[in-house]
C-alpha cells in the first residue's frame, strides 16, 4: 500500500512541475529566446512522459 499512496502523491507533484516549466517555456517565446524555450519544452515533455 506504500508505494502506491507514493505514486498518488508524486503523480501530480510531476505533472505541476511540467506545468511551471511549460509557462516558463512560452514566456521563453515571448522574449524570443529559441534555445531556452526549446530547453524547457523538451524538460517539461519529458517529465509528463515519465
Amino acid at each position: 500500500m506504500a508505494i502506491e499512496s507514493l505514486l498518488w502523491k508524486l503523480v501530480p507533484v510531476g505533472v505541476t512541475r511540467a506545468y511551471g516549466l511549460l509557462l516558463f517555456g512560452i514566456r521563453a517565446t515571448k522574449r524570443h529566446d529559441v534555445t531556452e524555450h526549446r530547453n524547457l519544452m523538451m524538460v517539461a515533455c519529458g517529465q509528463v512522459g515519465l
